[in-house]
Formats: structure tokens, C-alpha cells, sequence
């Protein structure tokens, strides 16, 4: 038995039959999203919901510079949001332990996790700060 190939139509659509096709195209986007990391690299420490800080892990932090009218409840000042991505289904990196309620300082800004979205090798956390 050979190893199977995935239709670049399949593999782009994400549309895939077997769990053989499944892991195919989760190691190739683990592999572009641990690339995409090291390029802008940043080790990270969360703190959990229960306060307890977590070992640093490689992420990739960017920032989303648009203007915000919002601000905190004392008017300390607009909402900030930032972009953390780690990789998750890689086969020699562990996946990025991120949840929402998670915390996370930088800069002595505190943000937290308000969404994680995963796909198909990579885990993106939308993180807030306010002031």
C-alpha cells in the first residue's frame, strides 16, 4: 500500500475523505504555520482561569493597529487587540496550550483571550487589553 495523494482542489477546500488525507494536510499547514512563527517569533506565558502561569511556548504575536472608539468602563482608554498564533497537530511540536480566559502580559499591558479559532494546523487566540 502506497501513500495516498490529495487533489490540490481537496487539499485547498479542505474537503477530504479519509483520516490518511486529514493528517496529510494537517502536517503540511502545521509545517506552514511553524515557518510563519519563526519568522516573527515570540515566547509567550499564559496564565490559565484557575492562575496558574504556564511554561513559555513559541507563538507569533501581531498586533491590530486600527482605531478603536471603545474604551473601558473608567475611560482608561481604547480597546487594544492582538493576534497570538501557535501551532497545533505538528508532528514533532506540541500543540499551543491557549483558551479563552486565558492572561497574558506585555509590555505591562494585560490582555486576555476572548476567541480561539483552530484550523487545520495553527491556533489563533484574539486577545484584548484596555487603557
Amino acid at each position: 500500500m502506497g501513500v495516498e495523494m490529495v487533489s490540490l482542489p481537496a487539499f485547498m477546500r479542505g474537503n477530504l475523505r479519509t483520516a490518511q488525507e486529514r493528517t496529510i494536510v494537517e502536517d503540511s499547514r502545521a509545517a506552514d504555520a511553524l515557518w510563519r512563527i519563526s519568522l516573527k517569533s515570540y515566547d509567550a506565558v499564559f496564565m490559565t482561569t484557575a492562575g496558574v502561569w504556564l511554561a513559555a511556548q513559541t507563538v507569533r504575536l501581531e498586533s491590530d493597529n486600527s482605531a478603536s472608539s471603545l474604551r473601558d468602563t473608567a475611560g482608561k482608554g481604547p480597546i487594544r487587540k492582538l493576534i497570538i498564533y501557535g501551532v497545533n497537530s505538528h508532528p514533532t511540536v506540541p500543540d499551543v496550550d491557549m483558551q479563552e480566559g486565558y492572561v497574558f502580559i506585555l509590555d505591562k499591558d494585560e490582555y486576555h483571550c476572548i476567541d480561539i479559532i483552530k484550523t487545520f494546523g495553527e491556533t489563533q487566540g484574539i486577545w484584548e487589553a484596555y487603557g
